[in-house]
């Protein structure tokens, strides 16, 4: 369960639920990386997310539909559909736009993205306010198969 506060410490999340309706999980890697710090004197904390596909498509020898999951007109065949909700840390506010839910304190951000087969996409939130701008204890994630790689980098301004 992901804490409705920063009790232990500044925390923020990462939740990854697969919309293609196949199982190519065992193709997608994910990478987390946070910076922390202020712009302008303003505090921000920032997730940014890539989700890569890396299924190969060989047309002789196609995966299997149950794979894939269901044709669809809108992404190739081996592409992943998957949505990404990114949570702050407690009292932060989402730094352009609005959050699309609240767990407890915490905003959260969720953005939908296709990856073609070989591809990659980023997801990135800036958070502001309280909580944000500190130093972070931990990142969390939804159970992958795959081991998200998580990283930290300086914080670059606009």
């Amino acid at each position: 369960m992901f804490p409705l506060s920063d009790e232990h410490g500044p925390q923020v999340g990462v939740l990854v639920n697969d919309a293609t309706g196949g199982r190519l999980d065992a193709f997608t890697r994910a990478e987390i990386t946070t910076a922390v710090g202020s712009c302008a004197g303003v505090p921000i904390t920032r997730v940014q997310v890539t989700w890569t596909n890396t299924v190969e498509i060989d047309e002789e020898n196609p995966l299997p539909g149950g794979f894939t999951g269901p044709a669809r007109e809108e992404y190739e065949p081996g592409s992943v559909r998957t949505r990404i909700t990114v949570y702050g840390p407690a009292g932060a506010d989402v730094r352009e736009g609005a959050a699309d839910a609240v767990l407890g304190t915490r905003p959260a951000v969720r953005h939908e993205v296709i990856v073609a087969p070989g591809g990659s996409e980023t997801v990135t939130v800036d958070f502001t306010g309280t909580g944000a701008g500190e130093r972070l204890r931990e990142v969390r994630h939804t159970p992958m198969l795959h081991a998200p790689e998580i990283a930290t980098a300086p914080l670059e301004c606009d």
